[in-house]
């Protein structure tokens, strides 16, 4: 997940090519596992994110900032824009 992102331009990518990319055949099941995997990541590191309206924190802000599904993109999905911290740690890590 990490890897196709921060390899997709500019390291954004929607909802949809996220799960194309993983095989997924909805989008639903990619944003699944992408926030499990966030939220591991916001627990090892002690991230405390803000709660929304519902009271539960959106897990993937820990890896992405997010633009609500934009015109400009090809399928009009949510994209995700990934941290730029951890594009710098992927790429140091040669993981991306």
């Amino acid at each position: 997940m990490l890897r196709s992102q921060c390899r997709a331009p500019a390291h954004i990518i929607t909802t949809q090519q996220l799960a194309q990319e993983l095989g997924y055949s909805h989008y639903i099941a990619a944003s699944g596992q992408y926030g499990t995997l966030a939220h591991h990541i916001a627990d090892a590191l002690h991230i405390v994110l803000p709660r929304t309206p519902s009271g539960e924190p959106h897990w993937w802000r820990t890896l992405s900032v997010g633009n609500d599904g934009a015109p400009q993109t090809d399928d009009g999905n949510y994209e995700w824009i990934m941290r730029p911290e951890l594009v710098q740690a992927l790429q140091e890590m040669r993981w991306a």
